[in-house]
């Protein structure tokens, strides 16, 4: 017998089966209207040292209908919100959300693991989260898989239902790829974030770095952990939602993951543009669509997925994309960046797009230095869902960096800005249930600026054409209507070992005009004290502050 097995998706729950008698179990009650929520308790898998009791929290409708239900498999990082289970229990089904991380010193009820497996509580992973050092049922991957079956087992007895769905939020998604794969009674599943390839953390898509040589410890986790392996056996219609910009979950390959699901299921991908590590009002559309067409049998549309193609022309590039005709579209937009590799340091520039002989097109003048440039185009239809490409990549010629200070003008409306993420406005720190806070703020003689209650964030300060030195300095003008601190945060090497932020803070006094803000680089410092030391890996400048403000005429010089 091989002392350390290589573990694959076809033989890694070969011998598991979440069948073993629940004795559930209800510790709180309390009814809202007609739904009941209890908070309870049930036995998951067995070891040599007793049985794994899984706790969750059970929404139920009491109106004595047979309702589908959707399992929830959140974020490791993220507490218990009852607002993301109520998303969908006002759209009629009853949610379940589990705990998988374990002991915690924040409450008193969670899943209780075994002696024998307790690197299955999160405080005490270390080396079982991302690694396999002897196998991969020997993970804390494995073991909290092995708590959603059981949770599968939970709701088919208690709610004798015929239809599951899962919603896996970001950590919680890398769960629920393996859910599908295992588990056959799983009717449709959503990802929020989480595809897969974790071993390739660092490592860029389209950059010239490769991962060397694969030790056997890198093996066996690709082959029996990585979400991405578990992909082309999902037994289920899945959709994948994701965004462009997060320094943990890698746009790039997020559409490949999605690709290796069996051609024979139904899938759905979208990326949220210029988004961090939350989704938009899209994205929680689609979610919800997603659910009601094969939970609730709801008659919904899935257009096709868009196609672009590329075309070099003097100086930049050509975009052209088609969309799906099956319905209707509101709205089709087509982003692009140039000569940027690492997909979540990337400044996506909405093109100028003209409807041409059934395609969408635009042009592009390369100003970064040409050499390739990365777009995706997302389609919105008038039945609510919404489409997009992966990110594409196309080689053009190389050409001249075209030198420029301006980060932003309100001529461009609301420019290449993206919003900051704040809990505050968002549900289980993932969806927005609201259009963008990002909006066009009209100030003081009619001058108007960029706004976001969330904070703002531009990442055009890492590319070619923007020149950032020791003595640079930021001019913004800044508008008020009652006093705030503006906090001035620069990201240097994010998603790298040596990430690092600096801040910088300035009070601006209310006052209706435009009041000019300098901000010195050698002023930005770390929580240590330290001051940036690495130009060429500064990534993005936020503001944020403790009121409402709008910024114009964001200069770099």
């Amino acid at each position: 017998m091989i002392a350390n097995p290589i573990y694959t998706p076809l033989t890694l729950y070969n011998d598991f089966s979440a069948d073993l008698p629940l004795r559930d179990s209800i510790v709180s009650d309390e009814r809202v209207e007609d739904v009941v929520y209890n908070e309870v308790y049930f036995n998951g898998r067995e070891t040599s040292e007793g049985r794994v009791l899984i706790y969750g929290i059970l929404a139920r409708h009491s109106d004595g209908k047979k309702h589908s239900a959707i399992l929830i498999i959140p974020d490791y990082e993220d507490k218990t919100d009852i607002q993301l289970m109520n998303i969908y229990v006002r759209l009629g089904y009853d949610v379940l959300l589990i705990d998988y991380k374990g002991e915690t010193e924040t409450s008193d009820n969670y899943t209780n693991y075994p002696s024998d497996i307790k690197y299955a509580n999160l405080k005490y992973s270390e080396f079982h989260l991302d690694k396999v050092l002897k196998t991969a049922r020997e993970t804390c991957r494995y073991e909290w898989t092995c708590v959603a079956s059981y949770a599968v087992s939970f709701l088919k007895a208690r709610l004798e239902t015929n239809k599951i769905g899962v919603l896996g939020v970001k950590y919680g998604a890398e769960i629920m790829w393996h859910l599908v794969s295992m588990d056959n009674r799983i009717t449709c599943a959503v990802a929020l974030f989480g595809a897969g390839w974790r071993a390739y953390k660092g490592i860029d898509k389209f950059s010239s770095l490769r991962m060397g040589e694969i030790d056997e410890e890198r093996i066996r986790y690709i082959a029996g952990v990585d979400s991405h392996s578990f992909a082309p056996y999902c037994k289920c219609p899945v959709a994948l939602l994701t965004s462009t910009n997060s320094a943990e979950f890698d746009a790039d390959r997020a559409h490949d993951t999605i690709r290796r699901v069996n051609p024979k299921e139904d899938t759905l991908f979208c990326l949220s543009p210029r988004m961090k590590d939350a989704l938009d009002i899209n994205c929680t559309r689609n979610s919800e669509l997603f659910f009601g067409a094969f939970l609730s049998g709801q008659r919904i549309v899935r257009p096709s997925e868009p196609q672009l193609s590329f075309k070099s022309i003097p100086g930049g590039v050509r975009v052209e994309a088609s969309v799906g005709n099956e319905v209707k579209t509101r709205n089709v937009r087509i982003y692009l960046c140039e000569n940027q590799t690492i997909s979540s340091w990337r400044n996506w520039v909405l093109l100028n797009a003209s409807y041409e002989n059934d395609k969408y097109v635009a042009e592009y003048t390369c100003v970064n230095g040409g050499g390739i440039v990365f777009a995706f185009v997302v389609a919105e239809y008038r039945n609510g869902i919404t489409v997009s490409t992966g990110i594409i990549p196309y080689k053009c010629p190389v050409s001249d960096i075209i030198r420029t200070n301006l980060i932003y003008s309100n001529a461009e409306g609301i420019g290449d800005f993206v919003c900051d993420t704040d809990p505050k406005d968002m549900i289980a720190n993932v969806l927005y249930y609201k259009n963008s806070p990002l909006v066009v703020k009209r100030g003081p003689t009619n001058i108007s600026g960029v706004s976001s209650k969330s904070g703002l964030i531009s990442y055009k300060p890492n590319e070619k054409c923007v020149q950032v030195k020791a003595d640079s300095i930021f001019k913004l003008d800044v508008y008020c209507n009652s006093p705030v601190t503006l906090c001035a945060t620069i990201g240097v090497s994010i998603g790298k070992d040596n990430e690092q932020t600096y801040t910088c803070s300035v009070d601006v006094p209310e006052g209706e005009v435009w009041q000019n803000v300098v901000l010195n680089l050698k002023d930005f410092k770390s929580r240590d004290g330290k001051l940036i030391t690495d130009y060429d890996e500064v990534v993005y400048i936020g503001f944020k502050s403790d009121g409402l403000f709008a910024v114009n005429n964001v200069l770099f010089l």
